[in-house]
């Protein structure tokens, strides 16, 4: 048995050569690993602190998006109440026009029923045939003539 325990140990201390002469190959791969991890963590914290800056940046623009579709909302409702104001004001003063024009054309109208009227009552008078008359003309005339006749 002694035989197998200097097998054994021999076996041990070549695999420990072997190991004491990989060891600055892995150690150099150990560091080189290291480097590599250490500059992966100081990118993800450059890129974190990117984003975050990016959402602070979105946070910002979003607020301000909604701040002036809040104003453009105000804005869209004064100009829809601006343009309803205009509408009444145009169909008011168009009314009042046509109003004014009416009124007139009445007067007019009017003053040339009273000038029959008026012929009419004068022929009367000197002609003194007012009975004769009287059947041939419908009522609202006669009335009017009766009217202008007491005068």
């Amino acid at each position: 048995m002694d035989q197998d325990k200097l097998t054994k140990q021999i076996q041990i201390i070549n695999e420990a050569t072997e190991t004491a002469e990989s060891l600055p190959a892995d150690l150099q791969d150990l560091k080189e690993a290291r480097k590599k991890v250490e500059s992966i963590g100081s990118e993800a914290i450059k890129t974190a602190a990117k984003i975050s800056t990016a959402k602070e940046n979105v946070d910002n623009l979003l607020s301000a998006i909604k701040s002036n579709k809040e104003e453009s909302d105000k804005l869209v409702e004064n100009c829809e109440d601006s343009y309803r104001i205009t509408t009444s004001k145009g169909l008011a003063g168009a009314f009042d026009q046509r109003a004014n024009q009416l009124a007139k054309s009445m007067w007019s109208g009017f003053g040339s029923v009273e000038c029959a009227c008026g012929s009419l009552v004068y022929r009367f008078r000197q002609s003194g045939s007012f009975m004769l008359y009287l059947f041939q003309i419908p009522n609202w005339v006669l009335y009017l003539v009766i009217y202008f006749y007491q005068l």
